[in-house]
């Protein structure tokens, strides 16, 4: 069977507390590849992530952003989703 995708493999995310230039800056600055949300739009409080890729490389990244702080929350459509160390 041949099953195609249409569309994109991305999420919107933002982090509470943070605007989206802030958290981009220092996830690139720890390695972590992320878009800054303003380049879709006019607000900065959100960010783009890719799930194009392996779920580990997705782990990894959110272990590397949540170790900034005891934890990291994001909120995605609207949920908030914690993260602990």
């Amino acid at each position: 069977m041949n099953l195609s995708y249409r569309g994109g493999r991305f999420i919107f995310c933002q982090v509470a507390e943070w605007d989206g230039t802030e958290f981009v800056e220092k996830a690139i600055k720890n390695n972590v590849l992320v878009i800054p949300g303003k380049v879709f739009s006019e607000k900065d409080t959100h960010f783009r992530i890719s799930y194009a890729t392996s779920d580990e490389k997705i782990e990894k990244g959110v272990e590397i952003c949540a170790a900034w702080r005891e934890k990291l929350v994001l909120v995605i459509a609207g949920r908030r989703i914690k993260f602990r160390v």
